[in-house]
């Protein structure tokens, strides 16, 4: 029993090791009030969570111009949006790849708007993306209901790494 418990902590310990940490790009030159590391932490519990695995993900920070261009030409609607997910993966991989398209400055405005600090609007704005990677979506209000509790469960624990973060 000891022998298997051993070997299942080595498994997940190796695995921790080789997770994916999310490349990160801001050609909009806006503050992003999150880190990689952050980034990287909570693609980490979505995996375990979600029991998926990323082998690749890119992060990149755009001006609200070219997010209402990528929004128009890739989803065939003419406004600014949050977040755009590109998946590159075949549906039923094992391993996940995507490229999320960010708009930092629709991100502060939701932050604004929902009384919620940016940090946290970043978050959320990240980990919706990581959940329609993993097959949730939004189109319903069944399925909104079910994604925003993912997103609240996965922010809870980004609120409680930040907490303890800022403890030390």
């Amino acid at each position: 029993m000891l022998d298997r418990l051993s070997d299942t902590i080595s498994e997940f310990e190796a695995r921790m090791d080789d997770r994916v940490i999310p490349e990160l790009y801001n050609p909009s030159n806006e503050p992003l009030p999150i880190s990689q590391a952050e980034l990287s932490s909570l693609s980490a519990e979505i995996e375990r969570h979600e029991h998926i695995r990323f082998s690749f993900l890119e992060v990149v920070f755009i001006a609200s111009d070219e997010m209402i261009r990528m929004n128009r030409d890739h989803k065939q609607h003419n406004h600014l949006t949050d977040i755009l997910t590109f998946p590159y993966h075949d549906e039923g991989a094992a391993e996940l790849e995507a490229s999320l398209f960010c708009s930092p400055f629709r991100i502060r405005e939701q932050a604004i708007e929902w009384s919620v600090p940016e940090s946290e609007e970043f978050c959320r704005v990240f980990i919706h993306g990581l959940l329609h990677l993993c097959g949730y979506d939004d189109q319903t209000e069944d399925d909104q209901k079910r994604m925003k509790m993912r997103e609240e469960f996965y922010l809870s624990i980004w609120r409680a790494s930040s907490f303890d973060a800022s403890e030390t």
